[in-house]
């Protein structure tokens, strides 16, 4: 996932005309995602041919209640249930 959002940056870097270090400015844009976004790795499982087999889908969307605005702000937060785990900054 930081590999999406390392391209991101680099675009990024690259359309306001390359000012700085290109790795220090990717890191700042990756950091701020971080501290801005709720990121959720949800376990899918899938029945295949040989079996059955699990894989991590990784998605990311903004804060939607003031508790999760307020973990951000905290920069942790992690939730637990059966198949989903959300987390803010860990």
């Amino acid at each position: 996932m930081y590999n999406h959002f390392a391209h991101r940056a680099f675009q990024q870097w690259c359309e306001e005309g390359m000012p700085g270090d290109p790795k220090e400015f990717c890191y700042q844009a990756i950091a701020s995602v971080l501290k801005n976004y709720i990121f959720c790795a949800e376990f899918q499982k899938v029945e295949g041919a040989l079996g059955t087999y699990w894989f991590i889908q990784w998605s990311y969307r903004n804060p939607q209640s003031d508790f999760e605005r307020d973990a951000l702000a905290n920069r942790f937060y992690s939730h637990c249930s059966t198949t989903r785990i959300y987390c803010g900054f860990c």
